[in-house]
């Protein structure tokens, strides 16, 4: 579902997001109950909170386990965040 939102994230109407659930073959009934529960509205409304408050981030940045770890775009810098913020858990 991840992959097909990125593709067509132009399109991420309710509509939209219920059909891409449809083509995926996903329980249709089922995907409709957890995108209208109160845990994934708030989970939605957290993760726009945090991304409205990294805003000022440098690019690349990553947030793991709700840090955010500003690193350069080489792959083993990115690695060594990560296992950091892992590590810190």
């Amino acid at each position: 579902m991840h992959d097909l939102l990125m593709v067509n994230r132009q399109r991420a109407t309710r509509a939209d997001i219920l059909a891409m659930a449809h083509q995926l073959g996903l329980d249709a009934e089922r995907f409709r109950v957890d995108l209208d529960s109160a845990e994934t509205i708030a989970a939605a409304e957290t993760g726009q909170d945090e991304a409205a408050a990294q805003s000022g981030m440098a690019a690349p940045a990553l947030i793991v386990n709700r840090r955010s770890l500003a690193v350069t775009s080489e792959a083993r810098d990115v690695r060594a965040a990560i296992q950091l913020a892992l590590a810190v858990r």
